[in-house]
């Protein structure tokens, strides 16, 4: 005799199902309760007739499908976009498949998504890290994005420079973890993809980091950060050092300076008629990590590169003929995002 019977509905989803006005939604719902399926959150969202039956909703629906139709785009996540929570939501499913107690609640693969964290209900920005280039500064953000009603947070990057921009998810924690927890959590993802086709990292050295968590209880922070560069070579480090010994918090001083080193190595390659030879990189050590560290994160030193990022960046756009660019609003509203300046 089979055991395979409905599942019941808990009294909980019973007093939800009763609160869905439309009766086809609302068996909809039932027969995937009554399956044991995992019913998404936004999925319990009452669904507007009304709304659905104007022809503008139907005439961006109709558009909606022929995007997914012609992009790789999931159907559910374009549907999903209409709200930012029902975004949320999405990804928060989507990242709930492998990132799980055992995995540390880091995604087996961490995965691109649309840019959506200005757009997030809650968010609290974790770590803030750049590069100063005058032909192409970059940001990079790391985040929690609260999943509404949910007690979890995605772990969210972005990473933008005047010409590109690539979100990701990488995880999906417990609101609830210790700040220990915590420490061991984001110290495994810095580990794993500090390189690879994921990586948090380039391959050349921030040029500054400001440390964002704003429950003030993230402990290792600085320590769990530097281990994500330990494959920056040593000799990055000490001429950062040296560089802000002769420039002190003056981001287009030390552009000067390594523009000049730039040159003067382009010349010697050229007086020895080929490629100046590559020597053995020696690893960064930990008395090198912290010098850099001491310098990059002070507060003076980060405050002294933001008006300079912001000109900067317009600056790569207005000198450079390329179509698609990242405009200066939204180098400035994810920023504001991250640093809570932003609803």
């Amino acid at each position: 005799m089979s055991n395979n019977l409905p599942t019941k509905p808990t009294k909980e989803q019973l007093e939800r199902l009763a609160l869905i006005p439309d009766p086809e939604q609302r068996q909809v719902l039932l027969e995937a309760i009554q399956r044991g399926e995992d019913i998404p959150e936004y999925v319990w969202r009452p669904i507007n007739r009304k709304l659905q039956e104007d022809p503008r909703f139907k005439s961006l629906h109709a558009d909606l499908l022929e995007h997914a139709w012609r992009s790789d785009r999931d159907m559910s996540e374009v549907i999903a976009s209409l709200n930012p929570v029902m975004l949320v939501h999405h990804f928060a499913q989507r990242a709930r498949h492998s990132a799980r107690k055992e995995s540390g609640h880091l995604c087996a693969e961490p995965f691109v998504v649309r840019p959506f964290l200005e757009e997030a209900p809650s968010c609290a920005g974790l770590v803030v890290w750049g590069i100063f280039n005058p032909y192409g500064p970059t940001l990079w953000g790391l985040a929690l994005i609260e999943v509404p009603q949910m007690g979890e947070h995605l772990l969210y990057l972005a990473m933008l420079n005047p010409f590109h921009r690539e979100d990701r998810v990488y995880g999906l924690l417990p609101s609830r973890l210790s700040a220990d927890e915590l420490d061991t959590v984001l110290r495994r993802f810095f580990q794993r993809h500090a390189r690879g086709p994921f990586a948090l990292m380039s391959e050349s050295l921030p040029s500054f980091v400001i440390l964002r968590y704003t429950h003030g209880d993230w402990h290792h922070g600085g320590q769990v950060f530097r281990e994500g560069l330990t494959h920056i070579p040593a000799d990055d480090f000490v001429q950062f050092c040296k560089d802000e010994t002769k420039c002190p918090n003056d981001p287009w001083g030390v552009a000067s300076l390594e523009r000049a080193r730039a040159f003067e190595e382009l010349g010697k390659a050229r007086a020895e008629k080929g490629q100046p030879q590559e020597v053995a990189q020696r690893k960064v050590t930990a008395n090198e990590l912290q010098a850099w560290w001491d310098i990059a994160s002070k507060e003076e030193h980060a405050a002294a590169y933001i008006n300079p990022m912001f000109s900067a960046w317009q600056g790569a756009i207005e000198h450079t003929l390329v179509a698609e660019v990242v405009g200066l609003k939204a180098f400035i509203t994810v920023w504001s995002k991250l640093f809570g300046l932003a609803s």
